[in-house]
Protein backbone atom coordinates (compact mmCIF):
# COMPACT_ATOMS: atom_id res chain seq x y z
CA UNK A 1 0.00 0.00 0.00
CA UNK A 2 0.69 3.47 -0.97
CA UNK A 3 1.30 6.09 2.53
CA UNK A 4 0.87 9.30 1.95
CA UNK A 5 4.96 10.07 1.76
CA UNK A 6 4.93 7.63 -0.91
CA UNK A 7 2.70 9.34 -2.70
CA UNK A 8 4.29 12.57 -2.49
CA UNK A 9 7.10 11.14 -3.58
CA UNK A 10 5.74 9.78 -6.21
CA UNK A 11 4.04 12.90 -7.25
CA UNK A 12 7.15 14.90 -7.50
CA UNK A 13 8.42 12.68 -10.14
CA UNK A 14 5.85 13.07 -12.45
CA UNK A 15 6.44 15.32 -15.05
CA UNK A 16 3.81 17.48 -16.48
CA UNK A 17 2.89 17.93 -20.12
CA UNK A 18 0.03 20.83 -21.18
CA UNK A 19 -1.70 19.65 -24.34
CA UNK A 20 -4.67 22.08 -26.14
CA UNK A 21 -7.31 19.35 -27.60
CA UNK A 22 -8.09 15.77 -26.12
CA UNK A 23 -9.49 13.43 -29.52
CA UNK A 24 -12.42 11.59 -28.80
CA UNK A 25 -11.70 8.12 -27.10
CA UNK A 26 -12.82 5.82 -24.17
CA UNK A 27 -12.40 7.61 -20.83
CA UNK A 28 -12.62 6.27 -17.13
CA UNK A 29 -12.58 8.51 -14.55
CA UNK A 30 -10.49 7.66 -11.13
CA UNK A 31 -11.96 8.20 -7.83
CA UNK A 32 -9.51 10.95 -6.32
CA UNK A 33 -5.67 12.04 -6.53
CA UNK A 34 -4.48 9.47 -4.12
CA UNK A 35 -5.98 6.58 -6.60
CA UNK A 36 -4.73 8.20 -9.97
CA UNK A 37 -1.16 8.70 -8.96
CA UNK A 38 -1.11 5.25 -7.94
CA UNK A 39 -2.50 4.54 -10.87
CA UNK A 40 -0.10 6.57 -13.24
CA UNK A 41 2.94 5.11 -10.89
CA UNK A 42 1.64 1.88 -11.82
CA UNK A 43 1.46 1.93 -15.28
CA UNK A 44 4.78 3.03 -15.65
CA UNK A 45 3.93 6.41 -16.57
CA UNK A 46 6.72 9.30 -15.93
CA UNK A 47 4.49 12.14 -16.90
CA UNK A 48 0.60 13.60 -16.70
CA UNK A 49 -1.30 15.45 -19.28
CA UNK A 50 -2.55 18.73 -18.07
CA UNK A 51 -5.34 20.03 -19.81
CA UNK A 52 -7.07 23.07 -19.14
CA UNK A 53 -10.16 22.53 -20.59
CA UNK A 54 -12.58 25.30 -22.93
CA UNK A 55 -15.37 25.68 -20.41
CA UNK A 56 -15.38 26.55 -16.36
CA UNK A 57 -13.98 23.66 -14.37
CA UNK A 58 -13.67 21.10 -16.96
CA UNK A 59 -9.69 20.73 -16.64
CA UNK A 60 -8.08 17.91 -16.22
CA UNK A 61 -4.81 15.39 -15.70
CA UNK A 62 -4.99 12.27 -17.14
CA UNK A 63 -3.07 9.52 -18.74
CA UNK A 64 -3.24 7.44 -21.93
CA UNK A 65 -3.04 3.73 -21.82
CA UNK A 66 -3.98 0.67 -23.83
CA UNK A 67 -6.17 3.84 -25.98
CA UNK A 68 -8.15 4.48 -22.58
CA UNK A 69 -7.71 8.04 -21.31
CA UNK A 70 -7.63 7.49 -17.10
CA UNK A 71 -8.31 10.88 -15.73
CA UNK A 72 -9.59 13.04 -12.76
CA UNK A 73 -10.49 16.83 -12.94
CA UNK A 74 -7.67 18.78 -12.13
CA UNK A 75 -9.88 21.88 -10.24
CA UNK A 76 -7.33 24.34 -11.11
CA UNK A 77 -4.57 22.57 -9.75
CA UNK A 78 -1.56 23.14 -12.20
CA UNK A 79 0.47 19.79 -10.58
CA UNK A 80 -0.73 17.06 -9.21
CA UNK A 81 1.60 17.03 -6.07
CA UNK A 82 -0.51 20.09 -5.43
CA UNK A 83 -3.64 18.83 -5.82
CA UNK A 84 -2.20 16.04 -3.34
CA UNK A 85 -1.54 18.51 -0.57
CA UNK A 86 -4.00 20.81 -1.20
CA UNK A 87 -6.59 18.03 -0.76
CA UNK A 88 -4.71 16.98 2.86
CA UNK A 89 -5.03 21.10 3.64
CA UNK A 90 -8.75 21.13 2.90
CA UNK A 91 -8.63 23.36 -0.64
CA UNK A 92 -11.48 22.46 -2.65
CA UNK A 93 -9.37 23.73 -5.61
CA UNK A 94 -6.18 24.99 -6.73
CA UNK A 95 -7.47 29.05 -7.02
CA UNK A 96 -7.54 28.68 -3.16
CA UNK A 97 -4.60 26.83 -2.45
CA UNK A 98 -2.15 28.71 -4.50
CA UNK A 99 -3.54 31.98 -2.92
CA UNK A 100 -3.10 30.23 0.55
CA UNK A 101 0.28 29.84 -0.17
CA UNK A 102 0.30 33.47 -1.05
CA UNK A 103 -0.83 34.67 1.64
CA UNK A 104 1.31 32.21 3.87
CA UNK A 105 -2.23 30.04 5.46
CA UNK A 106 -1.58 26.82 6.31
CA UNK A 107 -4.99 25.55 6.16
CA UNK A 108 -8.39 26.04 3.98
CA UNK A 109 -10.31 27.78 6.40
CA UNK A 110 -8.33 30.37 7.24
CA UNK A 111 -7.73 31.47 3.62
CA UNK A 112 -11.59 30.82 3.07
CA UNK A 113 -12.29 33.62 5.85
CA UNK A 114 -9.32 36.06 4.83
CA UNK A 115 -10.80 35.86 1.25
CA UNK A 116 -14.64 36.24 2.33
CA UNK A 117 -13.93 38.92 4.67
CA UNK A 118 -12.12 40.74 1.60
CA UNK A 119 -8.87 41.55 2.29
CA UNK A 120 -6.09 41.51 0.18
CA UNK A 121 -3.50 41.32 2.84
CA UNK A 122 -2.21 39.63 6.01
CA UNK A 123 -1.41 42.22 7.97
CA UNK A 124 -4.95 44.17 7.80
CA UNK A 125 -7.13 41.21 7.98
CA UNK A 126 -4.61 40.12 11.51
CA UNK A 127 -5.34 43.63 12.89
CA UNK A 128 -9.18 43.92 11.85
CA UNK A 129 -9.31 39.98 13.80
CA UNK A 130 -7.54 41.59 17.00
CA UNK A 131 -9.62 44.42 16.97
CA UNK A 132 -13.36 41.95 16.25
CA UNK A 133 -14.36 43.05 13.02
CA UNK A 134 -14.02 39.52 11.50
CA UNK A 135 -17.79 38.29 11.38
CA UNK A 136 -18.30 42.56 11.53
CA UNK A 137 -20.55 42.41 8.72
CA UNK A 138 -22.82 39.44 9.75
CA UNK A 139 -23.11 40.74 13.33
CA UNK A 140 -24.44 44.27 11.84
CA UNK A 141 -27.07 41.89 9.60
CA UNK A 142 -28.35 40.83 13.36
CA UNK A 143 -28.45 44.21 14.56
CA UNK A 144 -30.43 45.84 11.43
CA UNK A 145 -27.79 47.89 11.06
CA UNK A 146 -27.09 47.05 7.25
CA UNK A 147 -29.77 48.01 4.80
CA UNK A 148 -30.19 46.28 1.20
CA UNK A 149 -29.07 48.49 -1.67
CA UNK A 150 -31.01 46.92 -4.49
CA UNK A 151 -29.06 49.32 -7.14
CA UNK A 152 -25.62 47.87 -7.09
CA UNK A 153 -26.40 44.65 -5.12
CA UNK A 154 -24.91 45.43 -1.55
CA UNK A 155 -25.87 46.51 1.39
CA UNK A 156 -24.67 50.24 3.34
CA UNK A 157 -24.90 51.75 6.65
CA UNK A 158 -26.28 54.75 7.45
CA UNK A 159 -24.95 57.37 9.47
CA UNK A 160 -24.98 61.41 10.28
CA UNK A 161 -22.19 63.30 8.76
CA UNK A 162 -20.39 66.47 10.33
CA UNK A 163 -22.68 68.42 8.14
CA UNK A 164 -25.82 67.20 10.40
CA UNK A 165 -27.18 65.16 7.56
CA UNK A 166 -27.66 61.26 7.14
CA UNK A 167 -25.01 59.80 4.87
CA UNK A 168 -24.63 56.21 3.41
CA UNK A 169 -21.55 54.00 2.89
CA UNK A 170 -21.84 50.43 1.13
CA UNK A 171 -20.33 47.60 2.67
CA UNK A 172 -20.03 44.14 1.08
CA UNK A 173 -17.46 42.23 3.69
CA UNK A 174 -15.88 42.77 6.32
CA UNK A 175 -12.96 44.09 4.92
CA UNK A 176 -15.17 47.17 3.93
CA UNK A 177 -16.19 47.21 7.76
CA UNK A 178 -12.66 47.76 8.56
CA UNK A 179 -11.54 49.64 6.45
CA UNK A 180 -14.16 52.66 7.06
CA UNK A 181 -13.68 52.51 10.61
CA UNK A 182 -10.34 52.75 10.93
CA UNK A 183 -10.69 55.68 8.32
CA UNK A 184 -13.14 57.12 10.90
CA UNK A 185 -10.50 56.20 13.89
CA UNK A 186 -12.85 53.43 15.56
CA UNK A 187 -10.34 51.82 18.21
CA UNK A 188 -12.28 48.81 17.73
CA UNK A 189 -15.79 46.86 16.08
CA UNK A 190 -17.65 47.14 19.38
CA UNK A 191 -16.72 50.83 19.65
CA UNK A 192 -17.88 51.16 15.95
CA UNK A 193 -21.06 48.99 16.55
CA UNK A 194 -22.05 51.02 19.28
CA UNK A 195 -21.48 54.24 17.54
CA UNK A 196 -23.43 53.20 14.63
CA UNK A 197 -26.44 52.52 16.87
CA UNK A 198 -27.08 55.73 17.82
CA UNK A 199 -26.06 57.01 14.15
CA UNK A 200 -22.29 58.24 14.00
CA UNK A 201 -19.56 57.02 11.72
CA UNK A 202 -16.79 59.68 13.54
CA UNK A 203 -15.32 57.95 16.37
CA UNK A 204 -13.47 62.08 17.34
CA UNK A 205 -17.47 63.32 17.12
CA UNK A 206 -18.99 59.95 19.36
CA UNK A 207 -16.83 60.59 22.15
CA UNK A 208 -16.74 63.94 22.78
CA UNK A 209 -20.68 63.27 22.09
CA UNK A 210 -20.69 60.88 25.14
CA UNK A 211 -18.21 63.60 27.27
CA UNK A 212 -21.07 65.94 26.66
CA UNK A 213 -23.58 63.48 27.24
CA UNK A 214 -25.45 63.74 24.12
CA UNK A 215 -27.05 60.40 23.15
CA UNK A 216 -27.67 59.97 19.36
CA UNK A 217 -25.67 61.15 16.43
CA UNK A 218 -29.07 63.45 15.40
CA UNK A 219 -29.06 65.84 18.95
CA UNK A 220 -25.38 65.94 19.18
CA UNK A 221 -24.91 67.96 15.57
CA UNK A 222 -28.21 69.72 15.94
CA UNK A 223 -27.10 70.82 19.20
CA UNK A 224 -23.63 71.68 18.09
CA UNK A 225 -25.20 73.79 14.99
CA UNK A 226 -27.72 75.44 17.33
CA UNK A 227 -24.74 76.66 19.36
CA UNK A 228 -24.83 74.00 22.62
CA UNK A 229 -21.98 72.80 24.09
CA UNK A 230 -24.05 70.46 26.37
CA UNK A 231 -26.42 68.16 25.97
CA UNK A 232 -27.81 69.17 29.40
CA UNK A 233 -28.45 72.55 28.44
CA UNK A 234 -30.01 70.79 24.74
CA UNK A 235 -32.14 69.04 26.32
CA UNK A 236 -33.78 71.70 28.82
CA UNK A 237 -33.98 73.94 25.87
CA UNK A 238 -35.78 71.36 24.22
CA UNK A 239 -38.35 70.62 27.18
CA UNK A 240 -38.94 74.65 27.09
CA UNK A 241 -39.33 75.02 23.51
CA UNK A 242 -36.04 77.46 22.81
CA UNK A 243 -34.67 76.88 19.28
CA UNK A 244 -30.66 77.95 19.97
CA UNK A 245 -27.87 78.45 22.17
CA UNK A 246 -28.60 81.99 21.57
CA UNK A 247 -32.42 82.27 23.23
CA UNK A 248 -31.16 79.61 25.50
CA UNK A 249 -28.84 82.15 27.10
CA UNK A 250 -31.57 84.89 27.05
CA UNK A 251 -33.53 82.77 28.56
CA UNK A 252 -31.35 82.05 31.33
CA UNK A 253 -30.68 85.36 31.31
CA UNK A 254 -34.43 86.58 31.91
CA UNK A 255 -34.83 84.13 34.77
CA UNK A 256 -32.62 85.31 36.87
CA UNK A 257 -34.07 88.91 36.82
CA UNK A 258 -37.24 87.24 36.65
CA UNK A 259 -35.92 85.36 40.51
CA UNK A 260 -34.26 88.27 41.62
CA UNK A 261 -37.03 90.26 41.21
CA UNK A 262 -39.92 88.35 42.14
CA UNK A 263 -41.05 88.72 38.90
CA UNK A 264 -44.20 86.67 37.97
CA UNK A 265 -43.71 86.03 33.61
CA UNK A 266 -40.92 86.63 31.07
CA UNK A 267 -42.13 89.33 29.84
CA UNK A 268 -41.66 91.25 32.94
CA UNK A 269 -38.07 90.09 33.32
CA UNK A 270 -37.67 91.14 29.70
CA UNK A 271 -38.88 94.54 30.38
CA UNK A 272 -36.54 95.27 33.05
CA UNK A 273 -33.45 93.95 31.39
CA UNK A 274 -34.63 96.68 28.31
CA UNK A 275 -34.88 99.25 30.86
CA UNK A 276 -31.41 98.21 32.77
CA UNK A 277 -29.60 98.88 29.36
CA UNK A 278 -30.88 101.89 27.94
CA UNK A 279 -28.36 104.44 28.52
CA UNK A 280 -28.72 107.49 30.99
CA UNK A 281 -30.60 110.36 28.85
CA UNK A 282 -32.28 107.58 26.02
CA UNK A 283 -35.91 107.51 25.67
CA UNK A 284 -38.11 105.20 24.26
CA UNK A 285 -41.80 104.85 23.35
CA UNK A 286 -44.34 102.51 24.45
CA UNK A 287 -44.84 101.13 21.20
CA UNK A 288 -41.23 100.54 21.22
CA UNK A 289 -41.16 98.44 24.49
CA UNK A 290 -44.12 96.57 23.00
CA UNK A 291 -42.47 95.90 19.86
CA UNK A 292 -39.30 94.31 21.67
CA UNK A 293 -41.42 92.65 24.12
CA UNK A 294 -43.86 90.63 21.32
CA UNK A 295 -41.35 90.31 18.41
CA UNK A 296 -37.79 89.57 20.39
CA UNK A 297 -36.09 86.82 17.65
CA UNK A 298 -34.51 85.44 20.28
CA UNK A 299 -37.84 84.34 21.88
CA UNK A 300 -38.52 82.56 18.50
CA UNK A 301 -39.78 79.17 19.18
CA UNK A 302 -39.31 75.40 18.15
CA UNK A 303 -42.22 73.81 16.74
CA UNK A 304 -43.41 71.00 18.68
CA UNK A 305 -43.50 68.51 15.99
CA UNK A 306 -39.50 68.99 15.73
CA UNK A 307 -39.61 68.84 19.48
CA UNK A 308 -41.46 65.86 20.22
CA UNK A 309 -39.59 63.72 16.92
CA UNK A 310 -36.28 64.61 18.69
CA UNK A 311 -37.34 63.82 21.99
CA UNK A 312 -38.72 60.44 20.53
CA UNK A 313 -35.97 57.78 22.42
CA UNK A 314 -35.63 59.77 25.50
CA UNK A 315 -38.88 59.41 27.78
CA UNK A 316 -37.89 60.51 31.31
CA UNK A 317 -37.61 64.20 29.27
CA UNK A 318 -41.31 63.81 28.04
CA UNK A 319 -44.14 65.60 29.98
CA UNK A 320 -46.57 62.72 31.57
CA UNK A 321 -48.81 62.80 28.04
CA UNK A 322 -45.56 61.49 26.56
CA UNK A 323 -45.37 65.17 24.16
CA UNK A 324 -44.28 68.14 24.70
CA UNK A 325 -47.38 70.52 24.39
CA UNK A 326 -47.87 73.95 22.98
CA UNK A 327 -49.14 75.35 26.75
CA UNK A 328 -44.98 74.31 27.65
CA UNK A 329 -43.69 77.71 25.58
CA UNK A 330 -41.13 79.65 28.24
CA UNK A 331 -41.67 82.57 27.71
CA UNK A 332 -44.74 83.68 29.93
CA UNK A 333 -46.79 86.98 29.34
CA UNK A 334 -48.96 89.49 31.26
CA UNK A 335 -49.26 92.56 29.22
CA UNK A 336 -53.04 92.25 27.70
CA UNK A 337 -51.93 95.64 25.35
CA UNK A 338 -49.84 98.34 25.19
CA UNK A 339 -52.04 100.59 27.41
CA UNK A 340 -51.74 97.79 30.07
CA UNK A 341 -48.19 97.65 29.07
CA UNK A 342 -47.89 101.56 30.44
CA UNK A 343 -49.94 101.04 33.46
CA UNK A 344 -47.80 98.75 34.81
CA UNK A 345 -44.87 100.81 34.44
CA UNK A 346 -46.33 103.77 35.66
CA UNK A 347 -47.52 101.89 39.04
CA UNK A 348 -43.82 100.41 39.77
CA UNK A 349 -41.95 102.31 42.07
CA UNK A 350 -38.87 100.88 41.11
CA UNK A 351 -39.47 101.07 37.67
CA UNK A 352 -40.32 104.90 37.81
CA UNK A 353 -37.05 105.31 39.79
CA UNK A 354 -35.49 104.56 37.06
CA UNK A 355 -37.50 106.11 33.65
CA UNK A 356 -39.64 108.94 33.90
CA UNK A 357 -42.61 109.15 31.27
CA UNK A 358 -42.23 112.55 28.85
CA UNK A 359 -46.50 113.19 28.71
CA UNK A 360 -45.65 115.71 26.11
CA UNK A 361 -43.07 113.50 23.71
CA UNK A 362 -45.15 110.10 24.86
CA UNK A 363 -41.95 108.73 25.62
CA UNK A 364 -40.38 106.99 28.49
CA UNK A 365 -36.69 109.03 29.47
CA UNK A 366 -33.71 106.94 31.33
CA UNK A 367 -32.87 109.06 34.32
CA UNK A 368 -31.11 107.15 36.74
CA UNK A 369 -27.88 105.42 36.67
CA UNK A 370 -28.01 102.32 35.11
CA UNK A 371 -25.88 99.86 37.51
CA UNK A 372 -24.76 101.28 41.12
CA UNK A 373 -21.71 100.11 42.80
CA UNK A 374 -20.42 99.23 46.24
CA UNK A 375 -19.05 102.51 46.37
CA UNK A 376 -22.58 103.59 46.67
CA UNK A 377 -24.44 103.99 49.74
CA UNK A 378 -28.15 104.82 49.72
CA UNK A 379 -29.81 106.30 52.90
CA UNK A 380 -33.45 105.58 54.01
CA UNK A 381 -35.12 108.90 55.26
CA UNK A 382 -37.74 107.35 56.37
CA UNK A 383 -37.38 108.17 59.94
CA UNK A 384 -34.53 110.51 59.61
CA UNK A 385 -35.32 114.07 59.60
CA UNK A 386 -33.54 116.62 57.00
CA UNK A 387 -30.52 117.91 59.78
CA UNK A 388 -29.49 114.00 60.34
CA UNK A 389 -29.69 113.69 56.52
CA UNK A 390 -26.76 116.11 55.95
CA UNK A 391 -24.81 114.75 58.62
CA UNK A 392 -24.85 111.43 57.58
CA UNK A 393 -24.76 112.53 54.16
CA UNK A 394 -21.30 114.64 55.09
CA UNK A 395 -19.58 111.37 56.97
CA UNK A 396 -20.41 109.34 54.11
CA UNK A 397 -18.29 111.86 51.54
CA UNK A 398 -15.69 111.61 53.84
CA UNK A 399 -15.15 108.04 53.78
CA UNK A 400 -15.38 108.52 49.86
CA UNK A 401 -18.70 106.90 49.73
CA UNK A 402 -21.32 108.43 46.70
CA UNK A 403 -24.85 109.23 48.36
CA UNK A 404 -27.83 107.91 47.43
CA UNK A 405 -30.91 108.98 49.17
CA UNK A 406 -34.82 107.56 48.73
CA UNK A 407 -37.27 109.89 50.00
CA UNK A 408 -41.26 109.75 49.69
CA UNK A 409 -43.56 112.51 48.58
CA UNK A 410 -45.19 113.17 51.50
CA UNK A 411 -41.77 113.65 53.18
CA UNK A 412 -40.82 117.06 51.74
CA UNK A 413 -36.90 117.89 52.23
CA UNK A 414 -36.83 121.19 54.19
CA UNK A 415 -34.18 122.63 51.95
CA UNK A 416 -32.12 120.71 48.45
CA UNK A 417 -29.13 118.36 49.40
CA UNK A 418 -26.01 118.94 47.01
CA UNK A 419 -23.69 116.12 46.68
CA UNK A 420 -26.55 113.10 46.40
CA UNK A 421 -28.80 111.56 44.19
CA UNK A 422 -32.66 111.99 45.09
CA UNK A 423 -35.14 109.12 44.21
CA UNK A 424 -38.92 109.91 45.29
CA UNK A 425 -41.25 107.31 45.54
CA UNK A 426 -44.45 107.69 45.53
CA UNK A 427 -44.88 106.23 49.36
CA UNK A 428 -43.74 104.26 51.91
CA UNK A 429 -44.16 101.49 50.35
CA UNK A 430 -42.57 102.21 47.39
CA UNK A 431 -39.37 103.45 49.01
CA UNK A 432 -39.23 99.72 50.33
CA UNK A 433 -39.77 98.33 46.85
CA UNK A 434 -36.91 100.61 45.38
CA UNK A 435 -34.90 100.00 48.81
CA UNK A 436 -35.01 95.99 48.02
CA UNK A 437 -34.79 96.08 44.07
CA UNK A 438 -31.46 98.40 44.11
CA UNK A 439 -29.98 96.16 46.46
CA UNK A 440 -31.19 92.92 44.61
CA UNK A 441 -30.01 94.26 41.12
CA UNK A 442 -27.42 96.74 42.11
CA UNK A 443 -26.21 95.27 45.47
CA UNK A 444 -26.46 98.49 46.83
CA UNK A 445 -25.31 98.72 50.55
CA UNK A 446 -28.44 101.11 53.05
CA UNK A 447 -28.45 102.77 55.83
CA UNK A 448 -31.94 101.94 56.91
CA UNK A 449 -33.96 101.40 60.40
CA UNK A 450 -36.57 99.24 58.35
CA UNK A 451 -35.76 95.38 59.53
CA UNK A 452 -38.14 94.02 56.44
CA UNK A 453 -39.93 91.47 58.43
CA UNK A 454 -43.09 91.18 56.37
CA UNK A 455 -41.15 90.63 53.08
CA UNK A 456 -38.37 88.22 54.74
CA UNK A 457 -41.46 85.83 55.16
CA UNK A 458 -42.24 85.79 51.56
CA UNK A 459 -39.56 86.58 50.06
CA UNK A 460 -36.90 83.75 49.84
CA UNK A 461 -33.76 85.98 49.03
CA UNK A 462 -34.81 88.52 50.83
CA UNK A 463 -34.57 86.54 54.12
CA UNK A 464 -31.50 85.00 52.65
CA UNK A 465 -29.39 87.96 51.65
CA UNK A 466 -30.93 91.22 52.93
CA UNK A 467 -28.59 91.64 56.21
CA UNK A 468 -25.34 91.47 53.99
CA UNK A 469 -26.78 94.78 52.33
CA UNK A 470 -28.23 96.80 55.16
CA UNK A 471 -27.01 98.90 57.86
CA UNK A 472 -29.27 99.19 60.78
CA UNK A 473 -28.46 102.44 62.45
CA UNK A 474 -29.92 103.74 65.22
CA UNK A 475 -31.02 107.60 64.95
CA UNK A 476 -31.16 109.74 67.73
CA UNK A 477 -31.47 113.54 68.71
CA UNK A 478 -28.26 113.67 70.66
CA UNK A 479 -25.82 111.87 69.05
CA UNK A 480 -26.06 110.51 65.50
CA UNK A 481 -22.80 111.60 64.50
CA UNK A 482 -20.71 111.25 67.66
CA UNK A 483 -17.16 110.47 67.15
CA UNK A 484 -18.18 106.80 68.64
CA UNK A 485 -20.99 106.67 66.16
CA UNK A 486 -19.22 107.54 63.02
CA UNK A 487 -16.17 104.80 64.17
CA UNK A 488 -18.98 101.87 64.60
CA UNK A 489 -20.68 103.22 61.04
CA UNK A 490 -17.07 103.50 59.36
CA UNK A 491 -16.14 99.91 60.41
CA UNK A 492 -19.29 98.61 59.45
CA UNK A 493 -18.78 100.01 55.90
CA UNK A 494 -15.48 98.89 55.60
CA UNK A 495 -16.26 95.34 56.39
CA UNK A 496 -19.02 95.00 53.76
CA UNK A 497 -16.59 96.85 51.29
CA UNK A 498 -14.13 94.41 51.79
CA UNK A 499 -17.33 91.22 51.30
Amino acid sequence: MYDDELLKITADNIEHVRVDEMNSMPMIKLKDIKEFIKFAKKCGSGFVCVYGGKEPNSGKFFVVVGGVLYWIPNKGYKKVRDYLIGSEKGFNNGGDYYGGEEFGFSNSNEYIKFKEAGFDNTYDYQNAEKLGYLKGFEELENEELLYNNTINECKYITYYGKNGFMDEYNIINDADLYYFATKNNFENFEEFKSALLVGFGNSNDYKDALEKGFKTAEEYYTGLEEGFKTAEEYYKSLELGIHSKESFEFYDKLEKIKLKYNLDTFEEALLYDILFNMPVGSAISVDELWDNLRNNKKIKQVPKERINALLKNHAQLKNRNGKIEQSQIWYSKIFDDIEDLKKYILQREFISSIIKYNENKSVFMKSNMPIFSKRFIIIDTSNINHKYILQLRDFIRELHFEVVIITHKSKRLSSSINGAHIITANSEEGVQDILINYVKGFGASVITNEKFEELRKIDKWVSDNIDKYIINYSISEEDIISLSRKEILKLHLMKMIRK
